[in-house]
């Protein structure tokens, strides 16, 4: 299987998550999950909220019942950040070019609130509960999930009932068919990681060597234009992703930091691309990246980072 066509099916697993509002609950399916550890309150207020939105009309929570209707969400627990997940749902086409899913930005102007919090208590537990305290441990633990997602960067989060569904998200564990699945996906995805690196075994010279030519830029544009705009816009000004020609960096601005990062991406969204690109590639868009530092486009992204 081609890198290209891995990369392009992980992105459109994980923007599976959401795929539209018009949906209906089936509330003996969601129960697959309910009895799994740690179903903290904040997971089940989220679970109530993807119950309101009717998301599994067109998602599935177990991989048995998936169809060309409805995607399988079994086993989404850590397969994507805080972050990222968040980021889909404010921007689907931010993340998933031509997307055709609803933004759920609405979610972030939705406060928790204790009638929620109330109901979903009543309806989980047949034991007395404080509402006071509840209500507490819930906000504490959608802290976490804010700050979480606001460390990362990316954007700003305001706690809300989309705090509560990104943890829900996050929860779900995955069934006995799903873990064998993941087995076999696994030991496919192995072979084809050895085989990239392998491809990239003693390869930085060479990228920089083509990373320093001029004559790559042009190849350089189209690549990165094609690939990498969603993200950092057309000319690398940001888009949900940082600005990559000021002078503010998460991860360093010298050519090896770039090469790192394009290479083996990063744990706040950014992609491997070593799984996309060939050497040559990789070293084609950091030389359009070294020639485009330093201009200044309309709507540029604000500086993010530390300043080098």
């Amino acid at each position: 299987m081609k890198p290209n066509f891995t990369f392009s099916l992980a992105l459109f697993f994980v923007g599976a998550i959401i795929v539209s509002l018009n949906f209906n609950f089936d509330k003996k399916e969601i129960s697959v999950y309910a009895q799994a550890p740690e179903r903290t309150l904040l997971v089940k207020y989220g679970e109530e909220i993807f119950r309101r939105e009717n998301c599994i009309e067109c998602h599935t929570l177990n991989v048995k019942n998936e169809s060309e209707k409805r995607i399988s969400l079994d086993g989404y627990r850590g397969t994507r950040s805080a972050s990222f997940i968040a980021g889909l749902m404010i921007s689907p086409k931010s993340f998933l070019p031509g997307s055709t899913m609803p933004s759920f930005a609405k979610l972030e102007y939705n406060n928790l609130n204790k009638e929620t919090l109330k109901r979903i208590s009543n309806n989980s537990s047949s034991h007395p509960y404080n509402l006071d305290t509840a209500w507490d441990k819930l906000n504490k633990q959608a802290d976490q999930i804010q700050n979480e997602i606001n460390n990362d960067g990316i954007f700003e989060h305001k706690k809300s009932e989309l705090t509560a569904l990104v943890a829900f998200l996050q929860f779900i564990p995955p069934s006995t068919e799903q873990i064998k699945l993941n087995t076999i996906e696994n030991e496919r995805l192995q072979k084809l990681a050895d085989e990239i690196n392998e491809l990239y075994l003693n390869a930085e010279t060479k990228i920089l060597e083509i990373a320093q030519d001029k004559k790559n830029i042009s190849r350089g544009k189209e690549l990165f234009q094609n690939q990498c705009s969603v993200c950092h816009g057309t000319n690398g000004q940001g888009e949900i992703g940082p600005n990559l020609l000021d002078e503010h960096t998460f991860h360093g601005n010298e050519i090896s930091d770039l090469l790192e990062v394009t290479i083996n991406g990063t744990d706040k969204g950014m992609p491997a691309f070593k799984q996309v690109f060939s050497p040559e590639q990789i070293g084609q868009v950091i030389a359009y990246l070294i020639s485009e530092r330093g201009n200044e486009y309309p709507n540029a992204k604000a500086p993010q980072g530390k300043k080098q």
